[in-house]
């Protein structure tokens, strides 16, 4: 769940950047949504926003049909976000995003960034904002700082935080990006083309 300084965050980051496409991967309750799609400018900018759960997909359209003035400016494609991701780029090749969001299946974080990356989705001046890159706090026992206790759940948190970290090297790694990661929330990347 997006907090509501993150939806600051990300309503700001939307109005900074003057963002009119955004994509983003991973609806959840559409908080996120609507925060960005509240800053889009100009107001004929439009977000595009992926999600595999329809119970999730249709309480956040729920939200969001109660802001009548988004209507427009939200597209709500339901499934699995990779073959929605194929399917938008076969459909408009060349679109390219100033605002990507990715806050979906944390094993597949690599798979979007490599996605957007490869087929040209970011916009020479966008950026890509990824949440939960710290994972409660664990990606750190990943990275060998082993000072912090493991947090019992049901998930395989230790096994979610190693993939975390090893999105956050894959990320590091690449030459294409400069990326900084703000130790807010359970962690957000922010990522930019290197010019």
């Amino acid at each position: 769940m997006t907090t509501e300084t993150q939806r600051k965050l990300l309503f700001q980051t939307v109005k900074l950047f003057r963002c009119s496409r955004i994509l983003e991967i991973g609806t959840f309750t559409g908080v996120a949504t609507i925060a960005m799609a509240a800053a889009i400018q100009p107001s004929d900018g439009k977000l595009i926003t992926l999600e595999i759960n329809p119970k999730a997909m249709t309480l956040a359209q729920k939200h969001a049909k109660k802001l009548k003035y988004l209507n427009d400016r939200i597209d709500f494609v339901l499934g699995p976000a990779m073959e929605s991701l194929i399917r938008i780029t076969k459909e408009q090749p060349n679109k390219q995003y100033d605002l990507v969001f990715i806050d979906a299946d944390k094993d597949k974080y690599a798979s979007y960034f490599d996605f957007i990356m490869n087929n040209n989705l970011l916009s020479d001046n966008g950026v890509i904002i990824v949440d939960n890159v710290l994972f409660f706090g664990q990606v750190h026992r990943q990275a060998g700082y082993d000072d912090i206790k493991p947090i019992n759940f049901k998930i395989d948190i230790p096994g979610m935080a190693k993939k975390i970290h090893e999105f956050n090297q894959h990320v590091l790694k690449d030459k294409r990006v400069e990326v900084v990661i703000l130790p807010t929330f359970d962690g957000i990347s922010i990522i930019s083309k290197r010019k």
